[in-house]
């Protein structure tokens, strides 16, 4: 796990009791499905060997009594209202945990919104000169919107897939331990090649999001100072630079879709080897009379079933790149140092009688803009500062407001 992947569950953590419903909804949404194959080959043996039924060791040790010989003598006339229940319970799990997990993602998203909103208002000065208000826009808002829509996909395989996963494979050991064995092989095959794609998509995503972020820059900078473009006939270089963003941004998305195109392909074929030795396997066993063929043919259900939740597992590498790249570059500006900071321990200040600015020399790089300036402001007082451009007016104005912090001497309250 990974410190972003830290940060976003303590994001998660306040709506922890909602993440909980979900995982039991998609526990009982999981189990409805696992019945519908494990119900599929005692369906098609009681239709063509009639209303009857051998449960098998291992199923007449797992149900309840009275229902295994229910199902032994009568299954014709139980098994649609096991269908029916199965169906039913998977309903209403399935619409809890579409309202609950969605919705604890939603909530976490708002609140990384409020804590940047919350970062960005009490930024100093420094800290936009440095950061373009283009990039600054797009994290708050494009990288944000990534996040939360790629945590929404990341969460749901992690509950929803992995649960009905699970069930699947219980349902083939239900039926035979072997079976089982079985399924099993088809999943090492299906998750060895993840890693390596989702450490590429995860740089890949990077370059794409800060590439995003270049032309929003660009567009920003066009229409803040549209006039000064204009006055000074430089339409076709910013046509350029934008150009040279957006190629950027096409090289990137080029990358990108050739890793996805490759992705999907390579993990469906190895799962399909491992399904059709699985598949091999059964067929052989039931030739020599050792595994029943309604066994077989729940165990093709389920694996039929398996392969979705397998192949977004699969998928789980991409969405987790998406998410650590867009939820990293929204924590860069959360973590982000002020040039002025409180010391440990500060405390507010009332307002203050008196401020003296005390032996201030103020310089940007080489460029000295106040030295050894002293001077006192009474509260109540009207105090003008008059001088040509560039004697530091503003630059006493930034220091009362501690926009910035001399360079030497000090500013004192009272």
């Amino acid at each position: 796990m990974t410190p972003v992947d830290r940060r976003l569950l303590a994001l998660l953590a306040p709506y922890r009791w909602r993440v909980v419903g979900a995982v039991a909804c998609a526990a009982i949404a999981a189990v409805g499905m696992a019945s519908y194959a494990f119900l599929a080959g005692p369906a098609l043996r009681a239709l063509v060997h009639g209303d009857s039924l051998d449960v098998g060791p291992m199923l007449g040790k797992a149900l309840p009594v009275a229902l295994a010989e229910r199902l032994a003598s009568g299954v014709i006339g139980t098994l649609p209202l096991l269908l029916i229940a199965a169906g039913a319970a998977k309903a209403a799990s399935s619409a809890g945990f579409n309202i609950l997990l969605p919705g604890a993602v939603a909530a976490a998203a708002a609140d990384l919104r409020r804590l940047l909103h919350r970062r960005l208002v009490r930024a100093d000065p420094e800290f936009f000169r440095k950061r373009p208000t283009g990039d600054l826009v797009s994290r708050f808002t494009g990288d944000v919107a990534w996040a939360e829509s790629s945590a929404s996909q990341v969460v749901v395989t992690l509950v929803r897939d992995v649960s009905q996963a699970v069930a699947l494979v219980a349902a083939c050991a239900l039926l035979d331990l072997r079976l089982m064995v079985a399924a099993v092989v088809v999943v090492p095959g299906t998750l060895l090649p993840v890693r390596r794609f989702a450490n590429a998509l995860r740089g890949i995503g990077r370059e794409q999001l800060a590439a995003q972020g270049q032309i929003s820059k660009r567009v920003q900078q066009v229409l803040a100072g549209h006039a000064v473009v204009q006055a000074q006939g430089g339409e076709d270089h910013e046509r350029a630079r934008l150009a040279r963003a957006n190629e950027g941004l096409i090289e990137v998305m080029r990358r990108s879709l050739l890793w996805r195109a490759a992705f999907t392909p390579v993990m469906e074929l190895l799962g399909v080897f491992g399904l059709a030795f699985a598949i091999g396997w059964a067929g052989r066993a039931v030739a020599e009379g050792s595994l029943p063929p309604e066994a077989v043919i729940s165990f093709a259900a389920a694996a039929l079933m398996l392969f979705q939740p397998l192949k977004a597992l699969g998928n789980l590498g991409q969405q987790l790149a998406q998410l650590r790249a867009a939820a990293d570059r929204a924590f860069e500006i959360l973590d982000a140092p002020d040039a002025i900071a409180d010391a440990p321990g500060a405390v507010a200040l009332p307002p203050p009688a008196v401020v003296r600015l005390e032996g201030v020399t103020v310089r940007y790089g080489e460029r000295v803009a106040l030295q050894g300036v002293d001077l006192t402001f009474r509260a109540g007082e009207t105090v003008a500062l008059v001088g040509e451009s560039g004697a530091g007016k503003s630059t006493v104005a930034s220091l009362l407001l501690r926009f910035i912090d001399p360079t030497e001497g000090r500013v004192t309250f009272d």
